[in-house]
């Protein structure tokens, strides 16, 4: 479910223009919180395969609270820029 609701608010943010906010949050997900999750809870917390499964959950849930401040801070902006014009 968080990863449907994430991709509704990234989609929105795109929507809008704003495309740099959620590459960097794909990437910073992707590339470095995931992967290091992954390593520390399967190897050296030993909890193995189960692990890497926390850490996509644990990621899935970063990246939705990431997509939801940012998009409620682009959503405010859109919004002032109306009232303003």
């Amino acid at each position: 479910v968080l990863q449907i609701l994430r991709i509704v608010i990234v989609g929105a943010m795109r929507g809008t223009g704003e495309t740099k906010i959620p590459r960097t949050m794909a990437l910073l997900c992707v590339l470095f919180i995931n992967p290091t999750l992954s390593f520390l809870l399967a190897e050296w917390m030993g909890i193995g395969v189960w692990g890497i499964w926390y850490a996509i959950l644990i990621t899935q849930t970063v990246w939705f609270v990431m997509s939801l401040v940012w998009g409620r801070k682009c959503l405010n902006r859109i919004q002032e820029g109306r009232q303003d014009g």
